[in-house]
Order: structure tokens, then sequence, then C-alpha cells
């Protein structure tokens, strides 16, 4: 049987515990050429490029935030995401809490604050976020009629508790959400999965 396409997670399969690729698996992916190889993840793109480099597949597509975003060769082949009045909800929900709230929106990040949980984000993904208020953020992509392909809310797993008990009862026909661990909790458009991805190239 020919192997026509190769897909792979990235967190907790292709990296090690330094969050790095490894000599061996690098080899491993160079070795298989030219089976094309295609990163799949909840990451934003520019937390995948960087891998993509190693690997010498920059060419070749990527899949971030789950399937929420598609780019092939620069270009954007797919796009879902949130609706800014269901962000807004879930930003006045959070801002009774102590739960940080991340946003975003192909290669922008945006945190209210370089706090503990932004920098922990930013050591693991190699990327640094733009500080900027949620409402500033939220008002700039109602401008341009644009939305979030995801929100991260990290923080004490028992407010993200009362968070997934909020969504559950709020949006069930409007966003999925998963616990990658128990602080973290990640938001995306309902029709996003890894199942469901149309891949271009």
């Amino acid at each position: 049987m020919h192997v026509k396409l190769i897909c792979s997670d990235i967190d907790g399969t292709l990296l090690n515990k330094e969050k790095e690729l490894s000599d061996k698996t690098i080899a491993e992916i160079i070795r298989i050429a030219p089976t094309p190889f295609i990163l799949i993840s909840s990451r934003m793109p520019y937390a995948l490029t960087h891998l993509q480099k190693e690997l010498d597949i920059l060419p070749l597509p990527l899949i971030a935030y789950n399937g929420g975003l598609i780019i092939s060769d620069g270009e954007i082949i797919s796009s879902t995401e949130i609706s800014n009045d269901s962000t807004q909800k879930i930003y006045e929900f959070c801002k009774k809490t102590s739960l940080h709230l991340s946003l975003y929106y192909h290669n922008e990040w945006y945190v209210p604050s370089m706090d503990f949980w932004a920098q922990r984000e930013s050591n693991n993904t190699k990327v640094k976020p733009t500080i900027q208020k949620v409402k500033e953020t939220l008002k700039n992509w109602k401008s341009k009629s644009i939305g979030a392909h995801k929100i991260m809310v990290m923080g004490d797993p028992e407010e993200i508790n009362a968070l997934v008990d909020y969504l559950d009862k709020n949006f069930t026909n409007e966003i999925v959400f998963y616990r990658s661990k128990p602080e973290y909790l990640e938001i995306a458009h309902q029709s996003i999965s890894k199942k469901q991805l149309l891949i271009h190239y």
C-alpha cells in the first residue's frame, strides 16, 4: 500500500518533554520524504511554521486551530471563527473570576496582561502575544467582521469547572470545548474537529 499523505498532531506526539523536535524525529520525517507530512494542531500558524522549517516542509499546508484555519502556500484555504457575540459573553463570565483569557485570530494572539499563564504558553509555543485589553480586541475584530479562531482559558481548575457548566448550558449549538489539562480549556467553533478536515494543496 502506497502512503500518499501523513498527518500528525504536535503536542504530546511529535514534540519531546522540552516542547522541541528531537534529532531522531527530524531525521525520520526527512527520511520519508517526498511523502507529504502535514502538521495539525490547536496551535496558531506561527507556532507551527518554525517546526515546518526544522522539518524542511515549509511549502506544505498547515492546519491550525484543529482545522479552524487551513493555510497552503501562504493562502487561506478555510477559516472558521467564533462569533464576537459568543466571545463577548464568555469574556463577561471570565471577568468575574481569576481566569486568564487568550484570544486568537490567524497569527494574532491577544492577552490582557503578560501574566503567569501567558508567559507559560509563550514559552511552550515560542510565540509572543500582543498585550491588549479584551474590549479593544473585540472592538477591532467587530470593525473588521472577524472573530476568534480559538479562545484559550487558563487558571484554577474549579473556576474552569464553573466555566464548563456555563458553556454547557448556554453554547451547546455554537461552540465546542475541551480540556487539554485540568487548568486549560480550549474553545472553538462547534464545527471544528480534526476528523472533519479538507486539505487542499
